[in-house]
C-alpha cells in the first residue's frame, strides 16, 4: 500500500528562481497579489470574501448582470430555504435544440473563487469518477477521460455514450434508467445536459455563461436539481425538464450545493456552510417543498462530502475526511454520530449506494490514479472490496495508438511535459496518468519520463514536448491512423545551461498534496519535478484553514531520500498568517501552531509571525 498522499488540484508551483548551488538558506515572504486583506475575524458586508486558510481574502464588489449586490461567506449565514423564484436569473433552459455559447478563458477560469474551482468542480481524470448506479443495479456509469462510461456489473467492458469536443462529467441516472444526466464543457461553460443510456438525444438543457454542475433527477423523474453559479456563489436549483421551468431551492450568501434528493421524494440533502465554522460546509436536509433546513452533521471535507441517500431514506452515505484522509461514512438522516466504512491510508470518496442498499460504488486512489470499487454497506475489510476494472473500452470513435519518445541534443531519452491535441479538440494522457490541466491556459498534459503511450482519436495529433524554461519546445502534428501505432519522436535543445555557471533553477514555494483526487507519492512527485527539469524544489507543508496539506513525517531537516544530485527535493514548512504566507526555509521540525490569526481561534491576526521567524533561525533555517 502506497504512503498517504492527494495531488495538488491547481497552481501549484510559484516564485520560480535560480539559486546558486553554494547559496544559503531562503526564507521567502509570499504576498497575494489579487486579493486584499482584511484584518478582522469576519468578513466585512460589502465584499465578497473567502477563508483562505488563515484569513479571510477579500475582493471588491463586480458589476454583474444583476447589478452589485452584498455578498458575505457562508461561514456568517445559515443557508436559507429561498422563496420559489422561477426564470428570476440568466439560466436559459433548452426545451429541444442545443443552445451553444461561450465564455472566455479567465483565471480563475469561471469567475469563482480559486478554492472553489479546485475542489468543487469537476476534474478530467484518466480513471472512473463520479459512479452512479442503474435503478435496477445492473450498471454503473462514470466519468473517465472526458466522457460518460457504462459498465455492467460483473464485466470488464465499459461503452462510451459520450465523444468530443466537450468533456463530460457526474453522470446521474434518471430513475427509469433511460436518460443520465451530466455536466458538460464546452468552450468554457459548464452545463447541465441529458442523453439516452444508448448514447443518443443528447441535449443541453441549460447555458447563460454560468456554472451548472452536480446534477440529480427528482424522485418522480420530472425534474433535476444542480448547483448553480450565476456570480461568485453557488445555489441548488430545481428545473423541469419537460417544461423549462425553473425554481430556486437553496439560495443566499456562500455556497449551497451537491444537492440529493431523498428516494421518496420528500427531502433534499446538500452541502451548505455552518455559522461559526471554516471550511467547506455541513450536510443539511430539507423538505423538497420548502421548510427549514436541518444541520445533520458538520466537519470539514473540502467539498468531497458528496452526500447520498440509502434507498429507505434512514442514513446518509458521504465522503468523510475526520480521520486525515478520506473513507467512506454514514450518518443517520436525522443527524446522530459518523460510522466509518473505510480507514485506508489514502481516500476513498463519491460513494453511490446501490438501488438494494447492500452495496456501496465508490472511487479510491490507493495505487494512483482513480479506481473504481464496489464493497457492502455493512462493514467488512478490505477483503470485501470488488474492482470495477474497465479493461475494455468501447468509444464512440476509432482509435489509434501514438507512441512518442523525447530525445535531448545526444539523442537520449529525456523525461519532459508532454501536451497532446487531438482530432477531436480534446487533450489525451495515458491509461492511468495524471491528467492535468492549466486553469490558465486551459492547456491539458502529463509529465513522462521520456517514453509514452496514448490512445486517441483517429486523425491528426498535435504532439508538443517542454522541459522547464532551459529547454526550446519542440512540437509536431502527425496523422493517427485508426487501428494503428503512430510513433513520434521529438528532440528538445537547450536555450541555456546556467549549470555550466554553477546556477541551478529552483522553487521556494511548491504544494504536492492539496486534497485533490490523485493518490501522490514522493517518488511520483519528483519524478514530475525532473520532468519539468526544477533542480532544487522546497515543498511547503502547511495548515489550510482546519485541514493539514502535506504528510507531518516529510518533514526531516533532510533531502527526500530518492533525490539525486541533479534533482532535490525537501519538505518544509509554511506558515499561513493573515497578511500572508511565510516559507520556512531549512528547519527540521514542526513549529507550532502551524496556522496564526484564524477567525474562531485564540490567535490574533498575525500575532505570531516575529516568533515564527526567531524560531527558524534558532533551527538553523
Amino acid at each position: 500500500m502506497r504512503p498517504k498522499g492527494r495531488s495538488c488540484a491547481g497552481l501549484c508551483l510559484g516564485a520560480l528562481i535560480v539559486l546558486p548551488t553554494r547559496g544559503g538558506h531562503l526564507v521567502q515572504v509570499e504576498p497575494h497579489r489579487t486579493r486584499r486583506v482584511i484584518p478582522a475575524m469576519l468578513p466585512p458586508l460589502e465584499s465578497h470574501c473567502d477563508y483562505m486558510g488563515a484569513a479571510w481574502w477579500c475582493q471588491e464588489e463586480r458589476e454583474g448582470a444583476e447589478g452589485r449586490g452584498r455578498e458575505v461567506s457562508a461561514a456568517t449565514d445559515l443557508p436559507y430555504v429561498a422563496s420559489p423564484m422561477r426564470n428570476t436569473f440568466p439560466l436559459a433552459l433548452v426545451a429541444g435544440m442545443v443552445a451553444a455559447s461561450s465564455a472566455n478563458a479567465q483565471l480563475p477560469r469561471y469567475g469563482l473563487s480559486t478554492r472553489v474551482e479546485l475542489h468543487l468542480l469537476p476534474a478530467v481524470t484518466s480513471g472512473p469518477l463520479d459512479p452512479t448506479w442503474h435503478p435496477d443495479g445492473s450498471a454503473l456509469a462514470y466519468s473517465m477521460r472526458g466522457d460518460i462510461w457504462i459498465q455492467e456489473i460483473g464485466t470488464d467492458h465499459a461503452r462510451a455514450i459520450t465523444e468530443g469536443p466537450a468533456y463530460h462529467f457526474e453522470p446521474a441516472w434518471s430513475p427509469d434508467g433511460e436518460w443520465l444526466a451530466l455536466a458538460v464543457d464546452t468552450d468554457g461553460e459548464l452545463d447541465i445536459a441529458v442523453v439516452r443510456s444508448d448514447g443518443t438525444g443528447f441535449r443541453r438543457l441549460t447555458s447563460g455563461g454560468g456554472v451548472d454542475v452536480q446534477p440529480a433527477w427528482t424522485a418522480d423523474g420530472r425534474g433535476i436539481v444542480f448547483a448553480s453559479a450565476r456570480g461568485s456563489s453557488f445555489d441548488i436549483i430545481r428545473a423541469e425538464v419537460a417544461t423549462g421551468s425553473v425554481e430556486t431551492l437553496v439560495g443566499g450568501p456562500g455556497n449551497q450545493f451537491q444537492p440529493a434528493p431523498s428516494p421518496d421524494g420528500s427531502m433534499l440533502a446538500f452541502v451548505a456552510g455552518v455559522r461559526g465554522r471554516l471550511g467547506s460546509g455541513g450536510i443539511w436536509t430539507m423538505p423538497m417543498e420548502g421548510g427549514e433546513p436541518t444541520l445533520v452533521h458538520y466537519e470539514e471535507t473540502s467539498y468531497r462530502a458528496a452526500p447520498t441517500w440509502t434507498p429507505d431514506g434512514s442514513a446518509l452515505v458521504f465522503a468523510s475526511d475526520a480521520a486525515g484522509s478520506y473513507d467512506l461514512a454514514t450518518v443517520p438522516s436525522t443527524g446522530g454520530n459518523r460510522v466509518r466504512l473505510t480507514a485506508q491510508p489514502l481516500d476513498e470518496f463519491a460513494p453511490a449506494v446501490s438501488p438494494d442498499g447492500r452495496l456501496v460504488a465508490f472511487v479510491g486512489n490507493q495505487d494512483g490514479p482513480t479506481a473504481l470499487w464496489v464493497t457492502s454497506r455493512f462493514g467488512g475489510g478490505n477483503e470485501a472490496w470488488r474492482p470495477i476494472a474497465p479493461t475494455r473500452l468501447s468509444p464512440l470513435y476509432e482509435t489509434a495508438t501514438l507512441r512518442g519518445r523525447v530525445r535531448g541534443p545526444d539523442g537520449a531519452t529525456v523525461p519532459a511535459r508532454i501536451q497532446i491535441l487531438a482530432s477531436d479538440g480534446r487533450g489525451y494522457v495515458p491509461a492511468q496518468a495524471f491528467h492535468r490541466v492549466s486553469p490558465a491556459s486551459e492547456i491539458h498534459y502529463f509529465h513522462s519520463d521520456g517514453e509514452f503511450e496514448v490512445v486517441v482519436p483517429a486523425g491528426d495529433v498535435r504532439v508538443e514536448a517542454l522541459r522547464g524554461f532551459e529547454w526550446i519546445p519542440a512540437d509536431e502534428t502527425v496523422r493517427a491512423v485508426a487501428g494503428r501505432t503512430t510513433t513520434v519522436d521529438l528532440r528538445l535543445e537547450r536555450l541555456s545551461d546556467p549549470g555550466q555557471s554553477d546556477w541551478v533553477s529552483g522553487d521556494t514555494h511548491v504544494h504536492d498534496l492539496h486534497e485533490g483526487r490523485y493518490g501522490l507519492t514522493q517518488r511520483e512527485f519528483l519524478a514530475w519535478l525532473t520532468a519539468d527539469d526544477l533542480h532544487v524544489t522546497n515543498d511547503l507543508i502547511h495548515m489550510d484553514g482546519t485541514k493539514i496539506m502535506g504528510r507531518w513525517s516529510d518533514l526531516t531537516g533532510e533531502n527526500y531520500i530518492g533525490s539525486s544530485d541533479d534533482y532535490i527535493l525537501r519538505y518544509t514548512q509554511e506558515f499561513r498568517g493573515s497578511f500572508g504566507h511565510v516559507g520556512l526555509l531549512g528547519v527540521n521540525e514542526f513549529i507550532m501552531p502551524l496556522i496564526g490569526g484564524t477567525s474562531s481561534s485564540p490567535y490574533p491576526a498575525d500575532g505570531l509571525k516575529l516568533m515564527y521567524l526567531d524560531s527558524v533561525r534558532a533551527l538553523g533555517g
